[in-house]
């Protein structure tokens, strides 16, 4: 499965509420680093996900991504946030850190 794939499986499992899906798109020592909260392995991610007020992915659209080696850019907004972007570390064809950074809620 390319970057791209296991992206957008990613992004398809957030928008579905699928948390299942979403949990096997991470490493089981998985982390997401962001100014908001760090979570580490997938009980904490999980979590971080459920936290995640309802709605905040209404009106999802990516704006851009890029791709090296083994990092996936993704540059996105939704209704309420007009920019937000992601850095994926990915090994072995699951994401291994995830850095998260959001403008702030409109």
């Amino acid at each position: 499965m390319s970057h791209k794939e296991l992206i957008d499986r990613h992004r398809a499992a957030i928008l579905a509420g699928d948390y299942d899906a979403l949990m096997a798109t991470y490493a089981e020592d998985a982390a997401i680093v962001s100014a908001m909260a760090n979570a580490v392995g997938h009980e904490a991610i999980r979590g971080w996900y459920e936290y995640t007020p309802e709605g905040t992915f209404n009106g999802f659209q990516e704006v851009q991504s890029a791709e090296h080696d083994n990092v996936y850019v993704l540059i996105w907004k939704t209704d309420g946030m007009p920019f937000s972007t992601d850095t994926f570390v990915i090994e072995n064809g699951k994401i291994l850190r995830q850095t998260v950074a959001i403008s702030t809620f409109s």
